[in-house]
Parts: structure tokens; C-alpha cells; sequence
């Protein structure tokens, strides 16, 4: 059975390549390796949607000659829905945060409120830097000021899933980043075929082609953050 309002196939429509992820985690290490020179990092990965992205980005973090030690941490403000609570931090080992550099791995900042609770946990710790790679962003759905220190991509406002992240469980072990469809938005586009630019249907349809286009890759300077 299909969760609520979302269409729920087997094969989500691409969003992100395999291809094109791989070539992204290894240029994000090629940054941080840049950015902490001489430095071992301490990865924190949130579970449960950043595993995949935190293996590959370990991996080549170690091919940059970056020593790695890792741990996990949840941040619980996801159901089995789209629409974001208050966060619960749990870090399982805050005394391994103590004096260390450590990089929060995230899959994605969405409304930036969790990323923004999981950063004061972790300063309440009293490590010694701190800073954040997130695979994805939508920067649309920003709720605070709040971004990754290094991110991969920014996505369009769809519900996206795969490499990692889910959708009431499923999902995780696809090799890409598909998008979830809503049931209304489809049928909307169905009857929208032939539509007039400028109709509600004609923008639906707009919508569902948003769906299937991978977004704009956007780069960016990124900054070590100290904590003291």
C-alpha cells in the first residue's frame, strides 16, 4: 500500500545520476582534504539518511590523505510524513566530540531547523571545529539562515529519495536520487496535457517536467568554522 499523497513506484523518476553523484562526493573531498590540511576529522553521521553519502565520502576522504574516525547521531524530525517537527538530537558518544575537528554529514538541509539543533548539541560539546557537508540542499524550504559547509547539490522542492534517503522506509538502496510524485500533481498533469501556459494545469505541467530535470549544480566557496 502506497503512504499517503505520494506515488510510490518502484523506479522514482531521476532526479541525480549515480554517475553524477560519484563525481560530486569525490570533488566535496577534494574540498574538505583542501580545507583541513594536516587535520584528522571526525565524522558525525546523521542517521539514517546520510549512511551511503558518509561511506563514500569516507573513502575518499581517506584517498585525500584525510585519517577519519566516525560516529552517528540522530536528529528525529521526520515521520512517516513530508512536513518537518521539532527535532530531537541524540548523540550517542558527545565525550568522542571533545577537542576533535569534527565534519557533520547530513543528507540534506531542508528547512535548516534540524541542521540548526544538531550544530548547538554538538558545540555543547566542546569541539574543537566544526563544520557540515550536506549531500543536497533546498534552499526554497529554508526556515532559518542556516547552510552546509559543503554541499553537492541543490535540488528543486520535490520529495526526493535514494542513496541514502527514504520515503517511510523505502528507498535507501537506490544508486541514484529519484523524486517522489504526489497523487494530486499527477493527475492534475494528466488533464493538464494541452494546456495554456498560463493555467493552473499548464503549471502543473511545468512542475512534472521540473520532476524529471536534474537541477543546477551550484558550487560554492566553502569556510571552516571555528568553534573557539
Amino acid at each position: 500500500m502506497s503512504p499517503p499523497g505520494k506515488e510510490t513506484a518502484a523506479h522514482p523518476p531521476e532526479v541525480l545520476s549515480a554517475e553524477a553523484i560519484a563525481a560530486r562526493v569525490t570533488s566535496l573531498a577534494t574540498d574538505i582534504a583542501a580545507a583541513n590540511a594536516g587535520r584528522n576529522l571526525h565524522l558525525l553521521v546523521v542517521l539514517r539518511g546520510a549512511f551511503v553519502f558518509a561511506a563514500d565520502l569516507a573513502r575518499e576522504l581517506h584517498g585525500q590523505g584525510i585519517e577519519v574516525t566516525v560516529d552517528f547521531c540522530r536528529v528525529a524530525s521526520y515521520g512517516d510524513g513530508t512536513e518537518p517537527g521539532v527535532p530531537a538530537v541524540e548523540l550517542y558518544h558527545p565525550e568522542t566530540l571533545t577537542d576533535r575537528d569534527v565534519l557533520i554529514v547530513e543528507d540534506i538541509v531542508d528547512t535548516g531547523i534540524a541542521l540548526e539543533a544538531l550544530l548547538k548539541a554538538v558545540h555543547s560539546a566542546g569541539p574543537r571545529s566544526v563544520a557540515c557537508a550536506a549531500l543536497l540542499s533546498k534552499p526554497s524550504r529554508r526556515r532559518v539562515a542556516i547552510q552546509a559547509d559543503f554541499t553537492g547539490f541543490i535540488v528543486p522542492d520535490k520529495f526526493v529519495v535514494g542513496y541514502g534517503l527514504d520515503y517511510a522506509g523505502r528507498y535507501r538502496h537506490l544508486p541514484y536520487v529519484g523524486a517522489l510524485q504526489e497523487r494530486s500533481e499527477r493527475r492534475q498533469g494528466s488533464a493538464g496535457r494541452g494546456a495554456p501556459q498560463g493555467s493552473a494545469t499548464g503549471r502543473n505541467a511545468r512542475d512534472r517536467a521540473l520532476l524529471l530535470t536534474p537541477p543546477v549544480m551550484k558550487m560554492r566557496q566553502s569556510r571552516w568554522r571555528r568553534t573557539r
